[in-house]
């Protein structure tokens, strides 16, 4: 900035999924899509091919940033203190 500090360009909330956390950026020429997760175990053991179908209609498209030439500095604030790092 002006100021001579760093900006903010770019935030990902991570969420859990399964027994991690995660987030991901994308830096891609093209659109990415988030599968929906929360479909019933019971669901798909009963019909499969259903199951899927009812998935892909939860495709969220994740936000795709282009990365101009420069600089990039890029940091990951998280939860890793919650056990020792090995």
């Amino acid at each position: 900035d002006s100021s001579g500090g760093y900006g903010l360009a770019l935030q990902e909330e991570s969420e859990k999924t399964g027994k991690v956390t995660s987030a991901g950026m994308y830096f891609l020429h093209f659109q990415v899509y988030r599968m929906d997760s929360t479909v019933n175990a019971l669901a798909v053991a009963k019909d499969p091919e259903s199951a899927f179908f009812k998935r892909l209609e939860g495709l969220q498209p994740c936000e795709v940033s282009e990365l101009k030439a420069g600089t990039h500095i890029f940091a990951v604030y998280g939860d890793n203190f919650f056990k020792t790092a090995s």
